[in-house]
């Protein structure tokens, strides 16, 4: 699963949902900050390579897509997230790599 980021339009769009051995943002743009504020998704900057992104704006875009498994499947890649130390304190925003596309 992965995050695209369409700063020209403004957008980010989950993509792959069905994926979930990796989650990551992909865009053009190189300003985390930026990022964060084209998701407005109440996510805010972990570093100059990662965003905190909310795990309920994720299951906002993607659960119409997917079934009762599906969704066992996110909760475990959450689990496998938080033992890797990808969770914020409150466990509501998962960790996201940026990946700049050329």
């Amino acid at each position: 699963m992965f995050i695209q980021i369409n700063a020209s339009e403004n957008t980010a769009t989950i993509q792959e949902s069905e994926v979930l051995t990796s989650f990551e943002i992909r865009s053009q743009e190189t300003d985390p900050e930026r990022i964060a504020s084209i998701m407005n998704n109440q996510s805010s900057v972990a570093d100059d390579n990662h965003v905190w992104v909310s795990i309920a704006w994720v299951l906002q875009q993607v659960e119409h897509k997917h079934d009762a498994d599906w969704k066992q499947q996110f909760e475990n890649m959450i689990r496998y997230a938080d033992s890797k130390g990808w969770l914020n304190e409150k466990q509501t925003h998962l960790q996201a790599h940026i990946e700049i596309e050329p």
